[in-house]
């Protein structure tokens, strides 16, 4: 697999996060906590919200709030220690409980996806514990817990190069965590309680206390720690996320239940909405992954026998190293059309969702391929594409969004898509 210059693919700033087909990037999911409710949050039309469904009924004292590698919600109840995966169509699944490990799943950043594809990691606030599930919810383990320094964890995030920093209320820190060896090191100390913490595309690290103050580590150093304001009030629950493009903060105060809009760098602020309840925390759609991962958005367009082709990653995508795209599920034979584009765009073609965008430009490039298998067997042609990333670092935080068609004459408008990989590279 080859990539268009990088000097054609940086200019990245000028185009919108992935678009799932059931929650769009941009939107805003509250919890609010009093009503067991999660209301979603429009803000690109006058910040109308409304409550969304099954999560209303299901929810018990919910409070963690976080999207898979797929696309779908997570809800982590603390009344119950359990965590639902909701489709955004109206299904929804108990993936995980108390057998699973879950002991307070508390907290407004306590259910992140990992770097690679789809691992989930989860705060477990009473347990003192931080567990981790491969993308299916099996496979869990204990990735650290109490002997580590843990106490009361709430908020996790990862730096761009794959690495875990921990927000603990019981004591305090923040914690840095090695993702390979769990090596925990404390990286700050602060004169409050921290409750939520995000991560900058640029690597500034920011945290929001119990007193309603954030703080922000310029260039994620904990030697450059200053104020950037005081918002809402004081309150021992509260959240904040990025937009997608992360050139806005959005944060929800239980003290006022207001939510606002914050400038990054300055910290200047607009309240934008006042809500219902409780609410304590939330999760912005687009701004919900990291450095290293591959997310997969969109519907894929089934082809002969109504087999629907995949698309996966493999590995984790970083600067300098070797990963694997895979393609499954076309007609045997088939010839696939591979698109790797900077751009990401919303069209229907042959019947089904095209997401490459900057087609006939210099962002986007075209692959012809041969699949596999037996010539006219459904399912059964497939790619491997290994590759190495170019030891690039103007790439890191950068995503790329990776689509195949197959001519197939036995699917109805004669081709078959699979659905859109993000690529969202890491250091």
């Amino acid at each position: 697999m080859r990539f268009c210059a990088v000097s054609c693919l940086i200019a990245l700033s000028l185009f919108a996060a992935p678009a799932s087909a059931h929650f769009d990037e941009g939107q805003i999911y509250v919890i609010d906590l009093l009503n067991n409710k999660v209301y979603f949050v429009d803000p690109d039309n006058g910040w109308f919200f409304a409550e969304i469904n099954p999560a209303s009924s299901l929810a018990n004292s919910p409070g963690a709030i976080g999207f898979s590698s797929h696309g779908h919600m997570l809800l982590a109840n603390y009344g119950n220690d359990t965590l639902i995966e909701l489709d955004g169509e109206g299904g929804f699944e108990f993936v995980l409980s108390a057998i699973d490990g879950l002991d307070g799943p508390w907290g407004p950043s306590g259910v992140v996806i990992g770097p690679g594809h789809g691992e989930i990691f989860i705060t477990n606030f009473d347990g003192d514990e931080i567990l981790s599930f491969d993308e299916e919810f099996g496979n869990g383990s204990v990735f650290a817990d109490a002997t580590d320094g843990i106490d009361n964890p709430s908020a996790l995030a990862f730096l761009a190069d794959g690495h875990i920093i921990v927000s603990d209320r019981g004591n305090r820190n923040l914690h840095h965590f090695n993702s390979v060896t769990g090596v925990a090191t404390i990286f700050d100390t602060l004169p409050e309680t921290p409750i939520e913490l995000i991560i900058r595309n640029n690597g500034d690290i920011y945290a929001l206390t119990n007193m309603g103050n954030i703080f922000r580590y310029i260039g994620g150093s904990a030697g450059n720690r200053i104020l950037l304001g005081n918002y809402g009030g004081v309150s021992a629950t509260g959240g904040m996320d990025f937009g997608p493009d992360h050139d806005v903060i959005y944060h929800v105060s239980t003290a006022d239940a207001s939510i606002r809009e914050i400038d990054p760098d300055s910290g200047s602020s607009v309240v934008q909405l006042v809500l219902p309840g409780t609410p304590i925390s939330l999760a912005v759609v687009g701004s919900q992954y990291v450095p290293g991962t591959y997310i997969e958005f969109g519907e894929p367009l089934a082809g002969t026998g109504g087999v629907e082709p995949t698309i996966h990653g493999h590995e984790e995508p970083r600067i300098g190293q070797a990963s694997e795209v895979e393609l499954h599920d076309f007609v045997g034979g088939a010839t696939v059309f591979l698109f790797l584009s900077s751009l990401m765009d919303e069209n229907e073609i042959k019947g089904g969702e095209f997401h490459i965008g900057g087609l006939g430009t210099p962002a986007a490039t075209l692959f012809v391929l041969p699949a596999g298998g037996t010539p006219g067997v459904a399912g059964d042609g497939e790619i491997s594409l290994p590759f190495v990333m170019p030891n690039e670092a103007a790439l890191v935080g950068t995503k790329f969004f990776i689509q195949a068609l197959g001519a197939d004459s036995g699917a109805p408008f004669g081709a078959s898509f699979t659905d859109c990989l993000t690529m969202y590279i890491g250091s």
